[in-house]
């Protein structure tokens, strides 16, 4: 049996892990709407910048996601906020008893984990959603591509595939390192 993370240490590899997810829909969305990131206002990382949520809701609203893929991205960020809010959730297993149906939910979509007890299964649940909701931002990369392809934007696909590549290849070896770390 692993030995259980000490609460900050768990906090900050949720944390880094969302800030990795975040900052890809942030990518993402900058790049369908063709605006720079250096003069937006609501995709920035400033107060009144949109919401994690929100992004979220408009990469549905714009077709980009799937209302299951949304769910998943709000689970993600359900368990960052008790992380990161919540004095008393210093564990995985602390954490999803603060969120009504989580564990039963990660459960059903990750059954792989239901031989596992405790915190190692709230952990293991959890890495393997934050993998999944990663791997999205991949597809989501492929979506805006082929989207400009098919817009005819060649030239403005060829700007934005070094911008996806630099982000992608960035944030895929931080996020690996957080899953390996995860499943030591």
């Amino acid at each position: 049996m692993s030995k259980v993370p000490m609460s900050s240490d768990i906090r900050s590899e949720v944390l880094n892990f969302s800030l990795y997810v975040e900052t890809s829909v942030n990518s993402i969305l900058l790049s369908i709407l063709k605006v720079d990131k250096n003069t937006v206002r609501t995709l920035g990382n400033q107060s009144h910048a949109l919401s994690f949520k929100n992004k979220v809701d408009l990469l549905e609203d714009l077709g980009m996601i799937s209302k299951d893929q949304r769910i998943k991205y709000g689970h993600f960020m359900s368990i960052r906020n008790q992380f990161v809010h919540n004095i008393h959730a210093d564990s995985y297993e602390k954490c999803f008893s603060f969120i009504d149906g989580i564990e039963k939910s990660l459960s059903k979509l990750y059954p792989k984990h239901n031989t596992l007890q405790g915190e190692e299964r709230c952990k293991a649940l959890f890495t393997s959603l934050g993998a999944e909701v990663f791997k999205y931002f991949e597809e989501l990369l492929l979506k805006v591509i082929n989207k400009f392809k098919e817009e005819g934007q060649n030239e403005a696909s060829r700007a934005f595939v070094p911008i996806f590549n630099e982000t992608m290849n960035e944030v895929s070896s931080k996020v690996d390192d957080i899953i390996a770390k995860s499943v030591d």
